[in-house]
């Protein structure tokens, strides 16, 4: 759990900095497709006199508005946001913390080509990736099924 997320609170915006980590794919069987994430590495809380380690990672969702920047790995961007909470976990559901709400988005980019592999967040999964994300849920979700009527 991100314990000093949390403790920042929702009820006001504050500006975080963050570098962007690798590429990945959620499924999300709620919307019937899988969505393409991204991994903000060493999160920040930014103040007027100091810089506060807040979380090493957090995953997000990658939106229109973060497509739009083209992301690359390595990449530092800065953000406002506000902490929220969400449900975490197919069957046992665990409160954990994100951050919301992104607005004011500057990227501090680092000049270089993509690595072979490398990807940015505009580049679209392929049906390979897509097609192994649905079936790794699929995989927990009928392992977990079975561990619930192994504990009855």
């Amino acid at each position: 759990m991100r314990n000093k997320v949390k403790e920042i609170g929702n009820k006001t915006r504050e500006r975080y900095r963050a570098t962007v980590g690798r590429m990945g794919i959620k499924s999300n069987d709620h919307k019937g497709f899988p969505e393409r994430t991204i991994l903000l590495k060493d999160l920040y809380l930014l103040t007027d006199d100091n810089e506060e380690l807040v979380t090493d990672h957090l995953w997000k969702t990658v939106g229109q508005q973060l497509k739009n920047l083209d992301l690359k790995e390595g990449d530092v961007i800065t953000f406002n946001a506000r902490v929220g909470s969400y449900k975490k976990g197919y069957k046992t559901k665990v409160t954990d913390y994100t951050l919301k709400y992104m607005t004011k988005i500057e990227v501090i980019r680092e000049d270089r080509p993509l690595q072979e592999g490398e990807k940015t967040s505009s580049t679209e999964p392929t049906w390979k990736e897509l097609w192994e994300a649905q079936r790794a849920a699929r995989e927990r979700r009928f392992k977990e099924e079975i561990e619930e009527c192994c504990n009855y």
